[in-house]
Order: C-alpha cells, then sequence, then structure tokens
C-alpha cells in the first residue's frame, strides 16, 4: 500500500491550517496565542495521545485486513472486527468515570495501556477467528480511557493554559490518526503485517514509562 496519499493529505490539512488559523475564533477575553507549540509534560501527553489515536486509525484501516490474513476470518465478515473495537470503546468509555472511582486515574492508565498491549499481541500471534475477534474486543477495552485521562491531566496541568494544552494533545493525536495508516502500511508492504502490529504493541507498552508522569500531574 502506498504511503503517498496519507502524507498528501497531511499536507493539505497543514497548508489549510497555515492559511486559516488567524481567523481562529478566539474564546471571549482571551489574548492568548490560538496554537501554541507543546512543551514540558504536555510533550508526553501528546505523545501518548498520538500513539493511542495511531491504534484507533490502525484499527480502522487495517483491522478487517488483519483477521481475514491473519486469522482465516472471510473478507465479507472481516468488517465485523472494527464494529467489535468500536462497541469495546464505547462500553468503556462510558465506564470510564465509574473505573477511575474504583482504580484511579494512574492506575487505570497502567490498566488500559498493558490491555491495548494484549490485544495487539493477540492480533499478531494468534491464528484462530475466536482470538481474533477477542483480540479487537481488548484493544478497543483498553484504549477507550486512554486518551480522557491524558485530557484530563492537560485540563489540570499548570505548565500550558488548559485549552492550548488539550488542543496541542488533539493536534499531535490526529497527526497519528492520519499518517499511522500508511506508516503501518509501509512497514507491512516491507516486513509483514505481524511485524507492523508487534512494533505498534512494542510503542503501546512504551507507554508505561509516562503513566508516572502522567499520575503526578493528574495528582498535583
Amino acid at each position: 500500500m502506498s504511503t503517498k496519499p496519507s502524507f498528501t493529505i497531511i499536507g493539505f490539512i497543514a497548508l489549510l491550517f497555515t492559511l486559516y488559523s488567524p481567523k481562529f475564533l478566539r474564546h471571549g477575553g482571551d489574548t492568548g496565542p490560538v496554537f501554541a507549540i507543546p512543551h514540558g509534560n504536555i510533550v508526553f501527553l501528546g505523545l501518548i495521545g498520538c500513539v493511542i489515536y495511531l491504534v484507533e486509525g490502525m484499527m480502522l484501516d487495517w483491522s478487517a485486513i488483519a483477521l481475514s490474513s491473519l486469522h482465516r476470518v472471510p473478507r465479507d465478515q472481516a468488517g465485523i472486527g472494527y464494529m467489535v473495537f468500536a462497541c469495546a470503546m464505547v462500553v468503556g468509555r462510558l465506564s470510564g468515570d465509574k473505573l477511575v472511582q474504583i482504580l484511579g486515574q494512574g492506575n487505570l492508565l497502567k490498566v488500559s495501556i498493558i490491555l491495548t498491549s494484549i490485544g495487539l499481541i493477540l492480533l499478531g500471534y494468534t491464528s484462530s477467528v475466536f482470538f481474533g475477534f477477542l483480540s479487537l474486543l481488548v484493544i478497543g477495552a483498553g484504549a477507550s480511557n486512554i486518551v480522557p485521562v491524558i485530557l484530563r491531566a492537560a485540563g489540570g496541568s499548570n505548565i500550558m493554559p488548559p485549552g492550548l494544552a488539550i488542543a496541542a494533545i488533539a493536534t499531535l493525536g490526529y497527526l497519528g490518526v492520519l499518517g499511522g495508516p500508511g506508516i503501518i502500511g509501509y512497514i507491512a508492504g516491507m516486513a509483514g503485517l505481524k511485524v507492523a502490529i508487534t512494533l505498534i504493541a512494542i510503542f503501546v507498552f512504551g507507554l508505561l514509562f509516562f503513566a508516572r508522569t502522567v499520575e503526578k500531574i493528574v495528582t498535583h
């Protein structure tokens, strides 16, 4: 799969942003900048957001292909996999407040990262139809509350104004959505889809090193 369409879209959006950012609406009384480069701990939050949005983009573009090529799911049924992932995301998001009460923000983030990593490994290294759909269920459940936790952390940070911090994280996140599937396609074309999934699983698991930083911001 060619990566040119994805990078073309990214360039087009960057051009539109550059042209129209002076006309962005400001909140009343806000004389600060419309956009600010993330710095400090907001960079870590943005990296987490970028990786997780990349996973979401991967599920949108590659879950059906993974099910049909790695798990022998018929092609006309492989699209059900994304529905499983999306439903798990919805249930997870709706349960987020209750899970925060039970686990706390920091522990919820760690559990979510581990679940997402396990789901990706199941997707790449199992071959049955059952485990194929189960892997997407686990990925959706795990990824569902990671972004809400980091957005809450950004909103409570005193490093940047909350609005700018959240906007910066969202911008970095959508770079993952737009560029991620193309990058995964490039890796899959060079080394195979299983290798691409493994690399994403490693990146997600590596987010555990940032979990303590996020917990400190949330509890500050």
